[in-house]
């Protein structure tokens, strides 16, 4: 009888943890980069004191990572002719995704919670080039 009572209470201490540690991997937050650009770009992802490169992102790829804690997120996206574009930070915080859509002309940054609408929005427009 006692070794049944352990052997039910093991199970749900393991449960529980389980629950635990799937709550948390799903309110970290996720950042999407989706490169609509006619061109391959090359993209880093800066916040706090950190950065991941993601590399060179062909057209029509995208990547995704999970960034710990909140803090407010730039993009570096580079072109192959040299014209770069650098964005200004989108807060994100628990539970949240931040989409950065790099298109031919700019670089748009949304945060939203998950399963919510944008909730903020960061736009970078590429310079013109110069005649």
């Amino acid at each position: 009888m006692l070794k049944q009572f352990i052997v039910v209470v093991m199970g749900l201490v393991l449960a529980a943890g389980a629950v635990v540690a799937t709550a948390a991997y799903l309110a970290t937050p996720t950042v999407v980069v989706k490169n609509q650009a006619s061109v391959e770009v090359d993209v880093t992802a800066r916040w706090n004191r950190a950065s991941k490169a993601l590399g060179v992102i062909p057209p029509g790829a995208s990547r995704t990572f999970k960034a710990g804690g909140e803090a407010a997120m730039s993009f570096d996206v580079g072109y192959p002719a040299g014209q770069r574009i650098a964005t200004e930070g989108a807060y994100f915080t628990t539970a949240t995704i931040v989409t950065a859509v790099v298109t031919d002309a700019s670089v748009e940054v949304s945060t939203r919670l998950r399963g919510g609408d944008a909730v903020m929005q960061v736009v970078a427009t590429r310079p013109a080039a110069a005649e």
